[in-house]
């Protein structure tokens, strides 16, 4: 790309008056060359006297009156219509910005590549925690942001990795690029319209990526805490059934929306009354309007679903963690063979298996503690939590001479890593055998990143996620259920009995019992 592309920035903005002054101040110190941006605040009919604190005190920015609040998208889409540059930088109005946010976005803007929209990195207000960093989806188009609220740590910010979606409060995307595909759906109002966006862009052919220099701070949710919690809930619902409909090809359309209705009723049966209802409602009731936008991205389609699943990261993440809605999500998702379709699942549990001669593996643990969920096993632990703890895992970290070898190659489930970097060679034939990695002393903390973020790049044997996340969270709920000697619920109970015998046999499988307990 020659030169730095001109850029609009457009602000949505609803009542925010309180949130704007800071927001334009930012803007007037970027490092950017000033005729090469043009400002644009869409004001979605306020009555706080927004568009007047504009007009007196920023008289270069350029407001568009909407006469009522359209919601979001729609407002990020009229500023990007009205527009003149070749790209939009999209901006919540209780953001500031770094005076190299948009200069660091344009360094990830390389269209030639296929690299169309730039996601920015977002901090809370005082730049101490994670916003967002990246994000993921799962197979009922749900998503949510890495390390969210995690104390700042520059290792969880890899700079130009592919994102399965650019967070709309800090993204840049090419002006022509939004308008042809329609810009974001203006039928979400709020919520995942940005995660839809990013699964449309990928389809069609082009990608998006992170950029690590791009900076800014964010007052969390301080407009979006004006909508009702059952109308964010709603619309939560809704948009992620929306995203799946219009997205996911023919071939797959059918056992992934069936699961997904599935697991909504679930979440209003375990929290009536609910919004989730009405959701599913919403959904049926706009099917013709809903399948004319499916037609019109299915068109567009250039990739198939297989790619973009694999950009989702954690596919089988459950919105709650009770007991009953993970049993729930395993037995649909084992119902529906989903498996087949999800083979990719970043390390989401990881055991550390100490050993009390390594130097190494509590460093590691600490390193990979910031990137996934660590259990640390001491050594000297009954055999049986070990066991417990190795087929709820999907990736196990060992020393070579762990007194644990062969346990822990008969009975890991997920992806076996020896750590040699204390010199010594793995002594048991059958650990040397059952690894999967073997990490040299050469081998640095970065080996461990790569192997949390794609242990199936390393994975020998199955296709198939070994442990997928929600099996991780049932086979806890049921190991510390025990541990505490409390007995199922009934809801729990009727639920054990429904899991259908393919799944049931699965679970035997990984844990090694002849029968499963409720």
């Amino acid at each position: 790309m020659n030169g730095l592309p001109s850029v609009a920035i457009v602000i949505p903005s609803w009542n925010g008056v309180a949130h704007l002054p800071d927001c334009l101040d930012s803007i007037e110190e970027l490092d950017y060359p000033r005729d090469r941006i043009e400002v644009v605040v869409v004001d979605n009919g306020s009555t706080d006297g927004s568009s007047a604190l504009i007009e007196e005190s920023y008289p270069q920015v350029h407001v568009v009156a909407l006469d009522e609040n359209r919601g979001f998208a729609e407002a990020c889409n009229e500023g990007a219509r009205r527009a003149t540059s070749e790209c939009v930088a999209l901006l919540n109005n209780d953001m500031r910005v770094e005076p190299g946010w948009l200069r660091g976005l344009v360094a990830g803007y390389e269209p030639d590549a296929g690299y169309v929209c730039v996601a920015g990195v977002i901090l809370d207000w005082d730049g101490e925690r994670i916003d967002f960093a990246g994000g993921w989806v799962n197979f009922h188009a749900a998503a949510g942001n890495e390390h969210f609220h995690a104390p700042l740590n520059e290792a969880l910010i890899e700079d130009g990795r592919d994102l399965p979606f650019a967070c709309g409060g800090s993204m840049l995307i090419a002006q022509d690029v939004f308008l042809e595909l329609g810009g974001f759906d203006p039928a979400y109002f709020a919520f995942y319209e940005d995660v839809d966006l990013g699964w449309r862009l990928w389809l069609a052919g082009y990608k998006v990526r992170l950029s690590g220099a791009s900076r800014c701070f964010h007052r969390h949710h301080s407009t979006g805490a004006s909508i009702p919690s059952d109308r964010q809930m709603l619309l939560l619902e809704r948009n992620a059934l929306w995203t799946l409909i219009k997205n996911v090809d023919d071939e797959n359309l059918a056992p992934l929306v069936a699961s997904a209705l599935f697991l909504v009723v679930m979440r209003g049966v375990l929290a009536s009354p609910s919004p989730r209802f009405d959701a599913v409602a919403e959904v049926v009731a706009d099917l013709p309007q809903l399948l004319e936008r499916r037609s019109d991205v299915q068109r567009r389609r250039k990739r198939s679903d297989t790619e973009i699943f694999e950009l989702f990261g954690r596919p089988f993440a459950p919105l709650l963690e009770t007991e009953p809605y993970v049993e729930a999500s395993v037995a649909v998702r084992t119902l529906f063979g989903l498996d087949r379709l999800f083979t990719r699942q970043r390390a989401t549990r990881v055991l550390v298996v100490g050993s009390g001669d390594s130097a190494r593996l509590p460093e590691m643990a600490r390193f990979l503690s910031d990137l996934s969920d660590v259990a640390v096993l001491a050594p000297g632990r009954s055999a049986d939590v070990l066991e417990e703890l190795l087929t709820e895992s999907d990736l196990v970290l060992v020393g070579a001479t762990t007194p644990h070898a062969r346990t822990i190659a008969e009975k890991t489930a997920g992806l076996l890593v020896v750590d040699l970097a204390d010199g010594t060679d793995v002594e048991c034939p059958e650990l040397r055998q059952r690894a999967d990695v073997l990490l040299s002393p050469e081998d640095g903390l970065q080996a461990l990143r790569d192997l949390v973020r794609e242990p199936w790049r390393r994975r020998r044997g199955t296709a198939e996620v070994p442990v997928p996340e929600d099996l991780q969270q049932l086979l806890r709920h049921r190991r510390e259920r025990r541990a505490a000697n409390r007995p199922a619920g009934r809801f729990a109970r009727a639920m054990s009995r429904a899991i259908p015998t393919r799944f049931e046999d699965s679970v035997r499988r990984l844990v090694g019992r002849s029968r499963l307990t409720a």
